[in-house]
């Protein structure tokens, strides 16, 4: 008795353990790890890095270049000299030193507003990264989502599944009294024992898209496989905005700013190049140090040092039409950024007008079919009522627990994928990010 006792006690502490090891894990904890730990993300931030450190003036050439270049030469050398004076110079070994500093000030003051242009560019090349940063951000939600949802979705079908194997264990049960008293047939149990069968199937595959569901959400975490956690058991629709607030929203849609920068970009190139046929003028600064040092012959030291500036300009008269070749292709970009802007705009309109349809038709979807559970229910109870006192047969009792599986199964998918159409709005109007902020 005592090592039964025992027994019970340490099956219920290993229980505890075990229980205690699957922490809780919220739909905001789970996007907020994907966030931080994504491998995806990760990578779009660090290329958002990139283009935050090019985003400097001295890329765009706006400051001076500044430069420090040096020799020192030492040389050893026979000498024979005859000068015209009569002085005649024959040494073996003679040693003699070349010093050599120039610091040289290059700085470009006019390149025809080139280098304002770029700078713009290099702006638009920064948002451009952050939007596709944002753009994988909400690519990383909507997955999440979609991920921790599955795995609810098929809880809540587990659930209804292991209340029908109880409810049909119960009918086998009585079926098998039945047919003990001589007031049921054999066959009324084997259909109860088939779909018994059926039910206990349909569980192990739902258990084990169960498992799938939580490794992909573990996936996309960036975290071991085989960590345990508890997601939440309901599916909450919170977002219920009217059509024309998702339609002044539409500006903020991530996609729709992305081509809006790329058309600017366009444009920017365009004037880029369009400097290119204005002159270039260049301020230049050199301080030169120069010193011979000889250990025989005519000159036995000669050093010079001093400052010398100036101005260069320069502009380009022919190169084989290759300016104009790039302005014209700059303006065929402009007017291909435009027709992009434009379609995506247009793109993301019958989105939304096609997501918010859905939306609204399943939310009224939702509604009948958390009415008709509770009817099929009520069906089914009092079909097993009926059933159980010889009312009725076993041909209506089997269509009462279809009616209830299949009302299950509608409503479990109408609350998905009404989540799924409301993530799909957030993430349209440019509101999924910061719903999970």
């Amino acid at each position: 008795m005592k090592l039964n006792k025992k027994l019970t006690f340490l099956f219920m502490a290993v229980t505890f353990l075990a229980n205690a090891q699957e922490i809780k894990l919220p739909i905001d904890s789970a996007i907020k790890i994907a966030l931080e730990k994504n491998y995806d993300v990760l990578i779009y931030s660090n290329l958002t890095e990139i283009e935050k450190n090019n985003n400097t003036i001295g890329n765009a050439g706006m400051l001076p270049n500044i430069d420090l270049s040096g020799t020192y030469i030492k040389s050893n050398n026979d000498l024979k000299q005859e000068l015209s004076n009569g002085t005649n110079v024959d040494k073996k070994g003679v040693a003699s030193t070349n010093t050599n500093l120039d610091a040289g000030l290059n700085w470009t003051l006019f390149d025809g507003m080139r280098m304002f242009h770029t700078k713009k560019k290099l702006d638009g090349f920064f948002y451009q990264s952050e939007q596709q940063l944002k753009l994988q951000m909400e690519t990383t939600i909507s997955n999440v989502i979609d991920a921790y949802y599955t795995i609810i979705r098929d809880q809540q079908l587990l659930k209804a599944i292991q209340q029908q194997i109880i409810l049909l264990k119960e009918r086998m049960q009585l079926s098998e009294r039945k047919l003990n008293n001589g007031s049921g047939s054999k066959l009324d149990l084997l259909q109860a024992k088939v779909e018994f069968n059926r039910q206990k199937s349909i569980e192990l595959v739902t258990l084990s898209d169960i498992d799938e569901a939580k490794l992909r959400l573990n996936y996309l975490l960036a975290r071991p496989m085989d960590t345990p956690f508890i997601t939440e058991d309901t599916v909450i629709i919170s977002f219920r905005p009217s059509y024309d607030e998702l339609k002044k929203s539409l500006p903020d849609n991530n996609n729709i700013r992305l081509y809006e920068m790329n058309r600017k970009l366009a444009e920017l190139s365009l004037k880029e190049n369009q400097s290119l046929r204005y002159p270039t003028i260049t301020f230049m600064s050199h301080y030169i140090f120069n010193r011979s040092e000889n250990g025989a012959g005519f000159t036995l030291l000669n050093q010079s040092k001093g400052l010398n500036f100036g101005v260069s300009a320069s502009m380009p008269i022919f190169n084989g039409f290759n300016i104009n070749r790039q302005i014209k292709n700059s303006k065929l970009d402009v007017l291909n950024s435009k027709l992009q802007f434009t379609q995506v705009n247009e793109q993301i309109n019958a989105e939304l007008a096609n997501a918010f349809r859905k939306f609204s038709n399943c939310l009224e979807i939702l509604s009948t079919e958390e009415e008709n559970i509770l009817l099929a229910r009520e069906m089914l109870l009092i079909a097993q009522e009926r059933y159980r006192v010889g009312i009725s047969n076993s041909i209506e009792l089997q269509d009462s627990y279809r009616s209830f599986e299949e009302s299950m199964l509608r409503l479990v998918e109408a609350r998905f994928k009404a989540k799924t159409l409301e993530t799909d709005l957030r993430r349209i109007s440019g509101r999924l990010i910061s719903s999970y902020n």
